[in-house]
C-alpha cells in the first residue's frame, strides 16, 4: 500500500507494505514497512525502513534502518540508525543508541550513550555510561564509573579493566600493561 494507512485502535497488515504512514492509536502494525510506523501502544514490523514511533514499545523482527524512538522499549535483530527509549536492545547495530537506563547489544559499531551498555560480542566505537561492557572490542573509547572491555580499549573514569591500550582513572588494570594495575593512568607496552 502506498500512502497514508490508518487504524482505531488497530491497523495491521500479514504479508503486507507499506509506503508512506502507517498510523494508530492502539497496534501498528505491517511486515514491511518503508516510511512513517506509529502508534500509542505498540509499533511492530518485520523488516523497516524509515521511522518507527510507539508510547511504550516499538519491535522490529528481522531488522530496522532509521530511528526507532519509544519512551519505553525499543527492539530489534539487526539495526542501522538510531534507538532512543529508556531500554534499547539490537543484536547487531551500528550507529547511535540512546538508552536512558541500558542499551544491550550482542555486537556493535557505533556511539552507545546511557546509564548501562552491554555489548555481548564485538564493540566499535565509544560507550559513555556509569557502567560499559565489551566482551571483544576492536577500537573502543570508554568513558565511565566502571568500564570493562577484553580487547584494546581507550579508557577515562574511575575503575577500567581491559586487555591493552590507554586508561586514566582512580584504578586501572590492564592484562597486557606497563604494570598490571596502576593508580591514574596505565598503557599497553
Amino acid at each position: 500500500m502506498n500512502g497514508l494507512k490508518l487504524g482505531i485502535p488497530v491497523v495491521t497488515g500479514k504479508d503486507a507494505e507499506i509506503h508512506g504512514i502507517e498510523a494508530s492509536l492502539g497496534y501498528a502494525g505491517t511486515e514491511n514497512m518503508s516510511g512513517l510506523q506509529a502508534a500509542i501502544f505498540f509499533s511492530d514490523c518485520k523488516s523497516g525502513r524509515g521511522v518507527q514511533l510507539a508510547f511504550p514499545m516499538n519491535y522490529a523482527m528481522d531488522d530496522f534502518k532509521g530511528w526507532q524512538g519509544s519512551v519505553l522499549f525499543n527492539s530489534t535483530l539487526a539495526a542501522s540508525g538510531a534507538q532512543t527509549a529508556l531500554f534499547n536492545f539490537a543484536s547487531d547495530f551500528k550507529g547511535y543508541q540512546h538508552g536512558f537506563f541500558s542499551n544491550i547489544t550482542g555486537k556493535a559499531c557505533g556511539f552507545q550513550l546511557s546509564c548501562l551498555n552491554i555489548a555481548t560480542d564485538q564493540m566499535e566505537g565509544a560507550q559513555i555510561s556509569v557502567f560499559n561492557y565489551a566482551r571483544r572490542s576492536a577500537g573502543i573509547c570508554q568513558m565511565g564509573v566502571l568500564s570493562l572491555s577484553n580487547g584494546r580499549s581507550i579508557q577515562i573514569g574511575g575503575v577500567n579493566y581491559a586487555e591493552s591500550g590507554f586508561q586514566f582513572g582512580l584504578v586501572n588494570v590492564m592484562k597486557k600493561g606497563f604494570l598490571p594495575v596502576m593508580i591514574l593512568f596505565n598503557f599497553s607496552i
